[in-house]
């Protein structure tokens, strides 16, 4: 995964969790995505395939939030 966060030059932080992970974010299917806000709870939560219009209607009402 990392060579290809380096390599799409992706500008976010991707995290790849574990067991422990999944459980304590209630994670049953993969792949999850979720968006964290600066308070660190999750603003969104996404299962499955992404709608990419949604994803950054979200990243952008919450960088639009102080």
């Amino acid at each position: 995964m990392k060579p290809f966060v380096k390599k799409a030059d992706v500008p976010y932080r991707i995290i790849l969790g574990d067991d422990a992970t999944a459980k304590k974010y209630g994670i049953e299917n993969m792949p999850d995505a979720f968006l964290i806000d600066r308070q660190g709870r999750i603003a969104a939560k996404y299962v499955g395939l992404v709608d990419k219009d949604d994803v950054e209607s979200n990243v952008r009402a919450m960088l639009s939030q102080p």
